[in-house]
């Protein structure tokens, strides 16, 4: 009866079981190394971003203008700081 024996793909060593072939592949020296097929490899982590960070809208950053007074601000304003005048955004 022959032994069936597990050869590691890239090395050619030799194993007498499927768990000694697959600790050996873990540290085998003649295996390509793998960070090409990570970046490649799209994760949930990498996926789309949902929200963009607040650094990259430095270029869009909008303008809030009371249309009475023409006071401005970047951030909205329920009640001008500068007329009184009460705005909806």
């Amino acid at each position: 009866m022959t032994e069936e024996k597990f050869v590691c793909p890239f090395c050619g060593r030799e194993y007498k079981t499927k768990l000694g072939l697959s600790k050996h592949l873990k540290v085998c020296e003649a295996k390509p190394d793998e960070e090409e097929k990570e970046e490649k490899e799209e994760t949930y982590e990498s996926g789309i971003p949902l929200f963009e960070e607040e650094d990259n809208n430095s270029d869009e950053e909008d303008e809030y203008v009371c249309p009475e007074c023409e006071y401005s601000d970047k951030k909205p304003f329920a009640k001008c700081p500068n007329c009184g005048e009460a705005l909806e955004w």
